[in-house]
């Protein structure tokens, strides 16, 4: 099989896809045939080793050899069952995370843990669609419901609101009932409003900062803006919420929360379930939420993917195709 691999850090040019084994199925797995993929921070963060913290979890020197394969979610069909497996068939189209069992979606097959973090693909959606559920989907639900515990009337700003993370977490805050203030660029002010934010903040001509509302929480998707300028427009007991973090952030969202009533939530790694995936399928499926893919991929193309997904200015997701015809 045919597979994106790296065996070192660096730029796009490390990426190289490379002939592998073909996986076999085991007790209690399926072997899935990926159709697509995507290209996340966690991504293009892992292929760079940057931050540092990075090294600790993929190779200090350089990725170990069962982690060079990127690619934290997916959506495929099943090849083959092994012994025991109930829940799925030969023949069905799934999604998946992958992100807590060293990755690998950038790869043609692979073998899943069939009560891990995997579900039938929702109903309705390209392949490309589901492969861009679980990270920016998941992240934003536990952060909202898992972390925030958002409770109806609350106010919600959520800073880049119009990127992968964001436009879910614009869409779970209003299925939570959250008031929501999305702060993006202006080219896509409509496309968060047309998510369901209540309000629209484009930060090339407002500071959200400078303003006299307060909020419950501040979303930080993409953990650039710095606690101090979030500080004045959070409620007294207000909580930053960061979704990606070097040990800067991470120690001083420690000592926040030690001296002050307002505090920083940081997470690396979240634990995904297939109860949170099918969670997310239903809410699709009744057209609560709905992924966003704003580009779409060949496998030989994977360095512009990369490149595309680190740009900063993405909406939604970057999707790159490894079954079949990118369309």
């Amino acid at each position: 099989m045919k597979a994106v691999v790296y065996h070192t850090y660096g730029d796009v040019d490390v990426l190289k896809i490379e002939e592998m084994p073909t996986p076999s199925v085991r007790a209690g797995q399926i072997l899935v045939q990926v159709i697509s993929t995507t290209v996340t921070a966690a991504d293009w963060r892992f292929r760079s080793a940057s931050p540092f913290l990075v090294r600790l979890m993929q190779g200090l020197f350089k990725p170990k050899a069962t982690r060079r394969v990127l690619g934290a979610e997916l959506s495929g069909i099943v090849k083959a069952v092994g012994a025991g497996v109930n829940r799925f068939k030969v023949g069905d189209e799934i999604f998946a995370d992958v992100s807590s069992c060293g990755m690998g979606g950038h790869a043609e097959l692979i073998c899943l843990d069939a009560e891990g973090p995997v579900a039938h693909k929702p109903k309705g959606l390209s392949f490309e669609e589901a492969g861009g559920i679980c990270f920016g989907g998941y992240s934003a639900l536990y952060f909202l419901r898992d972390v925030a515990k958002i409770q109806k009337g609350q106010k919600l700003l959520i800073i880049d609101a119009s990127g992968n993370v964001g436009t879910f977490a614009v869409q779970l805050g209003k299925y939570f009932g959250a008031e929501v203030t999305g702060v993006c660029s202006g080219k896509n002010v409509e496309l968060v409003k047309s998510l369901g934010a209540d309000r629209v903040i484009d930060y090339t001509r407002e500071d959200f900062s400078a303003e006299s509302q307060r909020y419950d929480f501040i979303f930080d998707t993409v953990s650039y803006v710095p606690f101090g300028k979030c500080k004045g427009v959070l409620t007294e007991r207000g909580k930053l919420l960061r979704l990606v973090f070097g040990p800067g952030l991470m120690i001083g969202g420690m000592l926040v929360g030690l001296l002050g009533k307002k505090k920083v939530a940081c997470a690396v790694a979240m634990k995904v379930s297939g109860e949170d995936l099918r969670f997310l399928k239903r809410l699709i499926e009744d057209g609560q939420i709905k992924p966003m893919i704003e580009k779409v991929y060949p496998m030989t193309e994977i360095a512009r993917a990369h490149e595309h997904s680190q740009s900063g200015r993405k909406v939604g997701s970057v999707a790159v195709r490894i079954g079949g015809d990118c369309i």
